[in-house]
């Protein structure tokens, strides 16, 4: 059973006969649900359901996964289904892998990769092979916010309804079709505010505290948990509510339009002057990063590794990107300016620059890699500037072979999504210990600090006992003694939920260990 979308709200019928103002709802079309306003509702208690019984109070673990086959199930038995293509059939075989990741290690990427391949898969389940896969992609970003629109389209009709009828019911409605929106918008506002304002954040704290506790004292949910619902309940509503392809999508679809079309000779000298002034800047970026890092190796007085490696690394990351942003526009210029010589071999210059740019960024982490070892986020960092290369490998092809700037996003698009799920699969944390121990054992790092330790999670388990094995020092040795026998971090003991099987092998290493010390 499907619903007009333009009259429907989370399935109920809004709309007299003849009323069809163009609005945003009726833009954003949907839902197109099976068992019809029942079967809306049921999906949408069963998507909060699964969230409580999986998620709520646990560390990521199978529940993640667990809860990802739920959302997937929810989204396939939701509608009507269609012929396969080799889009989903990919995405459902990746999706699974990414599921069954969760169980064995989960991390942000797990996260990432499974959410968009349930927007995906969305979009091919409204659409099926009518639109390519990265416009289906967009439709299930819209899904988000479609539920908005809908409840907006509701409040509208409401409004207008009961500005004709004054009766109390009437009224009430009236009422609270004014008053939901404008709560809403002073939660957004006041959160945002009291984040700038500690007197602000101060009374907003003493009111949430004070609801709080009138909910305990009428031994009703806790404000976090009717947050939780609704933010997982809006998750669902995403998945179910996929109407038909958006303009948007339409848009996109089509020839984007050339810049600088009316404007050519501005346009050229524009480019003229940007690329030859940025080309200097950067050139004596190279210069003091050739001095000081190709050649000297040594650090200018009062500058540390960590400061160098910190206000370097993520600065010129973002340099770097923000350079392949604007390379990226000249693709998109009409050819008196994409074509013209000189500009092209300026800005060949200029990514030539961006990558002696981007080696400077690995011989920064290296200096700190080679002072104080590996850690989780410099081999992330590592791994992003290589997909930093491999995006500026696309951009040159782009400029050299005059592919315009849609190509060039939806390669970058692959590239990205290719990045995250095959990084999924990597333990960059035993990968980190696999490298320090060496590194540990040639007397060339010191023992591991607490934010390290932190961050590698239950692998500091084989890592310690590798040190008290060869340690440096006694107080090495009774350094890694008293933290594996006062409980590391290993993982939570209790519920399925947040089991991991890394964390399952490393508290048995663990078990092993300390009862042989008995012994």
């Amino acid at each position: 059973m499907q619903y007009e979308p333009e009259n429907t709200v989370l399935g109920m019928d809004l709309m007299g006969e003849g009323e069809r103002e163009a609005t945003l709802a009726s833009e954003l079309r949907g839902p197109q649900v099976r068992w019809g306003r029942a079967g809306l509702l049921l999906w949408l208690l069963l998507g909060v359901m699964a969230a409580e019984g999986c998620l709520m109070y646990y560390e990521p673990g199978a529940g993640l996964g667990a809860f990802g086959l739920i959302l997937l199930g929810i989204l396939l038995l939701s509608r009507e289904w269609t012929a396969l293509s080799r889009w989903q059939i990919g995405g459902l075989v990746l999706f699974g892998l990414s599921a069954l990741q969760s169980v064995i290690f989960t991390s942000m990427s797990n996260v990432l990769v499974m959410g968009s391949l349930l927007l995906l898969l969305s979009g091919e389940r409204a659409h099926g092979s009518e639109l390519a896969p990265w416009r289906s992609w967009v439709e299930g970003m819209l899904s988000g916010v479609r539920p908005f629109a809908a409840l907006g389209r509701g409040f509208q009709i409401l409004a207008t309804r009961n500005s004709e009828r004054q009766d109390k019911g009437d009224r009430i409605a009236y009422m609270l079709s004014i008053a939901i929106p404008v709560a809403g918008l002073l939660v957004v506002f006041g959160l945002l505010l009291s984040g700038g304002n500690a007197i602000l954040g101060n009374w907003l704290g003493n009111i949430l505290d004070a609801v709080e506790r009138f909910l305990y004292y009428l031994e009703l949910p806790t404000l976090d948990r009717w947050i939780f619902w609704g933010f997982f309940g809006l998750m669902t509503l995403m998945l179910v509510c996929v109407g038909g392809a958006t303009r948007l999508t339409a848009a996109l679809a089509g020839t984007w339009p050339h810049l600088g079309s009316k404007s050519g000779k501005l346009r050229l000298h524009q480019w003229y002057a940007a690329l030859i002034a940025l080309n200097l800047l950067f050139l004596l970026s190279s210069i003091t990063d050739v001095v000081f890092l190709w050649f000297s190796r040594e650090l200018p007085e009062g500058v540390t590794h960590s400061r160098y490696l910190h206000t370097g690394v993520y600065a010129l990351i973002l340099t770097t990107l923000l350079s392949a942003f604007i390379l990226g526009t000249l693709t998109q210029h009409t050819d008196r300016v994409r074509k013209n010589r000189v500009i092209l071999g300026l800005s060949s210059a200029w990514m030539i620059q961006n990558i002696i740019l981007i080696s400077g960024v690995f011989l920064r982490l290296w200096i700190y890699i080679d002072a104080y070892g590996y850690t989780p986020k410099r081999i992330y960092v590592s791994l992003f500037l290589c997909l930093v290369l491999a995006g500026y490998a696309s951009l040159a092809w782009a400029i050299t072979r005059y592919r315009d700037f849609k190509w060039l996003v939806s390669v970058n698009l692959v590239l990205v999504f290719g990045y995250f799920s095959l990084i999924q699969f990597v333990d960059v944390r035993r990968i980190v210990v696999n490298l320090n121990v060496p590194l540990y054992r040639a007397g060339e790092i010191d023992f591991p600090e607490s934010l390290h330790l932190r961050q590698i999670g239950s692998h500091q388990v084989p890592y310690l006992i590798e040190i008290i094995g060869n340690p440096q020092s006694v107080v090495d040795h009774d350094l890694a003694m008293g933290i594996l026998t006062s409980n590391p971090r290993i993982g939570p003991t209790t519920g399925w939920q947040s089991f991991q099987s890394v964390n399952y092998k490393n508290r048995l290493l663990l078990e092993e260990f300390l009862s042989e010390m008995k012994e």
